[in-house]
């Protein structure tokens, strides 16, 4: 098992992570060719953030990965809990999901306070998921190609055409 993490992390997790040959941490910004190898090679996509990262999703989704996020803000507008996914109940402990102003609220202070501290209850959560998906590999098939059919039906170019031909072809009326 080989986890990948693909994004900034503070220092003191760097050095952390670092010492763990099971983890790659990728900071830098990689091109597109890297970016879809990177997904080819994987099995799960988990997104365990605070704030839902909506093209990361969709194109991990196309690549037939089933995803694990927190049910933060949307997320359940593009994953199905069992289907193309799994949704994990947000923390308990932050309490700016409950402000008028989340997720705009992301960079308050109050929130990153909130957000740096560890919620063991999240953490088991996501763990049994992300067993689950490595125990059963016809439940990790199955979603991954739900996602793509997703992609296909909701998200594709030429879904996304045929929605801009209709809307010019009303304008045209």
């Amino acid at each position: 098992i080989r986890l990948v993490i693909r994004c900034q992390v503070p220092p003191e997790l760097r050095s952390r992570i670092e010492k763990n040959k099971q983890i790659e941490l990728i900071e830098e910004i990689i091109s597109s060719e890297q970016l879809a190898q990177l997904y080819r090679n994987s099995d799960i996509f988990l997104l365990p953030c605070h704030a839902f990262v909506l093209m990361a999703t969709l194109e991990a989704m196309s690549f037939g990965l089933p995803i694990i996020s927190l049910d933060t803000y949307a997320v359940n507008n593009f994953i199905r809990d069992g289907y193309n996914g799994f949704l994990i109940e947000k923390s308990r402990i932050i309490t700016a999901y409950s402000d008028p102003a989340y997720p705009a609220n992301l960079r308050t202070k109050k929130f990153i306070r909130e957000v740096r501290m560890i919620d063991k209850e999240i953490i088991e959560r996501i763990c049994k998921k992300v067993e689950l998906l490595i125990l059963k590999p016809s439940l990790r098939e199955r979603m991954g190609k739900n996602g793509q059919m997703v992609i296909k039906k909701k998200f594709s170019v030429e879904v996304r055409n045929l929605a801009l031909k209709k809307i010019f072809d009303e304008i045209l009326e």
